[in-house]
């Protein structure tokens, strides 16, 4: 679909509500292209190809909201949609925080943010992607067997509008590459996955390099030891440090804050809660970012935000909703799909970096553990308590010396994000990131 008619499918969402007699409506709508490969052993063993669209209208009236969506784009359906909406919000409850952002962006403020390569991938060149990355994985000695290897390349179309004369559309696109390695035999098999995930296809990580980095590191943790439970500095690796941002993310969402007891941080802004060097950013208006966007789903502006700006939280996680039941006002990181209402998330989150390096960071540690995955969802936001499965490496006189497992590592966030060290490592290769960090004083359970 171009996006001219993609536009005309929105408006005509809006307009066959508003004859309905309703007060005010909004859509969000999407249009996904996707083409993904994956291949074992040198060979192709499945492409799939798919295209979607999806509309989601939301109508109000009073006090009241309701939510309907479509994938079918006919105009009948549309108008069906419409009514089912206005029949619908005549019987749900009132809400009086519900309705449209006040301060949604005006067409000549929305930023062009650069979020779409032009550059067309074909199916045979994913496939060798994804040859090339198996082909270098398995050439690593100890790799036994490659679980997956794959590649995808979407591109996305996304609409807001609303009743009030606001609609935006944009482009984004999407290419990835993404292994898993097996190492070992028998009883000791070890295996890694990671991958690579970019807006521009430049800028994915090189497959070859890829597929080595994942089977080295399946390689690493074979032959893991158990360790005591004892207290040590806990060392988190990036792709596991983005957790405990996003745990930090979570305790500062406006639908928790705006309630009572349900966040340990409810009352601590412009208090100091991590350490005095610590500053957390989320910027939806990163170029190139992988959770990045123009305006949030409501229309409103988002801006780069200082979440924590040297130990002290400064800002909250707002949608209008929240924001309204705050007496605030939206944050813009309104995000819903086409099949719910509006609520806040982070977009681009990230921790800035420190001055130490990663390798003299390793070294200043006498014993402890270095962390490389974690397992599960060990976080409470009510009282801020932390208690995951890890494994990882050993830390010994200053060297990462041995894999371990079956380790659980455990604290309380009011503890633990004022015993921070930030490493200068950080790279942008999530939606979250971190550079490496060490947390003192950590509870380990092992054997």
């Amino acid at each position: 679909m171009q996006e001219n008619d993609f536009k005309q499918l929105i408006e005509n969402a809006l307009t066959e509500a508003m004859k309905k007699g309703i007060d005010a409506a909004d859509v969000i709508a999407f249009h996904k292209n996707t083409v993904s490969v994956n291949v074992r052993n040198q060979a192709l063993e499945k492409v799939k190809k798919a295209s979607s669209i999806e509309l989601g209208l939301r109508v109000f009236k009073g006090k009241r909201q309701a939510l309907v969506s479509t994938t079918d784009t006919s105009f009948d359906s549309l108008v069906d949609m419409a009514q089912q909406a206005v029949d619908m919000v005549k019987h749900v409850p009132e809400d009086p925080y519900c309705g449209l952002a006040e301060n949604f962006a005006k067409a000549d403020q929305i930023p062009s943010i650069d979020l779409f390569d032009s550059t067309e991938c074909s199916i045979d060149e994913l496939i060798e992607r994804a040859k090339t990355c198996e082909e270098n994985a398995r050439s690593i000695k100890g790799v036994t067997n490659i679980e997956t290897s794959g590649t995808t390349f979407s591109t996305y179309l996304t609409g807001v509008a609303n009743s009030h004369g606001f609609m935006n559309t944009y482009s984004q696109s999407s290419h990835q590459i993404f292994i898993g390695a097996i190492a070992g035999e028998g009883l000791d098999k070890q295996i890694e996955f990671d991958g690579t995930n970019r807006i521009y296809f430049n800028e994915l990580e090189d497959p070859t390099a890829l597929g080595k980095r994942v089977a080295e590191m399946a390689v690493k943790k074979l032959n893991p030891r158990k360790i005591s439970s004892q207290k040590v500095p806990v060392v988190f690796h990036p792709r596991v440090g983005q957790n405990i941002i996003n745990y930090f993310a979570e305790s500062i969402n406006g639908q928790k804050v705006c309630q009572a007891g349900l966040s340990y941080l409810q009352h601590e802004m412009n208090k100091l809660i991590f350490s005095p060097g610590i500053t957390i950013v989320d910027d939806a208006t990163r170029a190139r970012g992988l959770a990045s966007y123009p305006v949030d789903v409501e229309g409103v502006l988002p801006q780069k935000r200082l979440l924590v700006e040297k130990g002290v939280l400064k800002s909250w996680l707002l949608d209008t909703r929240s924001a309204m039941k705050m007496e605030l006002k939206s944050t813009g990181h309104a995000v819903r799909t086409t099949r719910s209402t509006p609520s806040p998330t982070s977009s681009n989150l990230y921790l800035e970096p420190g001055q130490v390096s990663f390798e003299d960071l390793i070294k200043s540690i006498k014993n402890g553990f270095f962390v490389t995955d974690l397992l599960g969802h060990g976080f409470s936001s009510v009282t801020g308590d932390y208690s995951e499965g890890a494994s990882g490496f050993w830390i010994e006189n200053g060297q990462i010396s041995y894999p371990v497992q079956q380790i659980t590592i455990a604290g309380t966030f009011k503890e633990m994000l004022k015993n921070i060290t930030v490493a200068n490592d950080l790279k942008f290769n999530y939606a979250t990131n971190t550079p490496t960090f060490v947390i003192e004083g950590m509870t380990l359970a092992g054997v």
